[in-house]
């Protein structure tokens, strides 16, 4: 059985980690051509999309654990 605490300790550092991921996503804006020049245009408009959702989905989540 999970506690309340636990998971909010854990609610609060995806909180955090999601954060720190989504203010890091202007820095990356500008490599995103290079990139796919580079690797090709769908397997990083993918992976950037992946790791957009994963962040706001952490961010998401740690504040719902964060305000139950």
């Amino acid at each position: 059985m999970t506690s309340r605490t636990s998971t909010a300790s854990v609610g609060a550092l995806a909180a955090l980690i999601g954060t720190v991921m989504v203010i890091a996503i202007p820095s990356a804006l500008p490599l995103l051509p290079s990139w796919a020049s580079d690797y090709g245009s769908a397997l990083v408009g993918l992976a950037f999309l992946e790791y957009v959702t994963t962040a706001a989905g952490l961010v998401w989540w740690g504040v719902h654990e964060l305000r139950s």
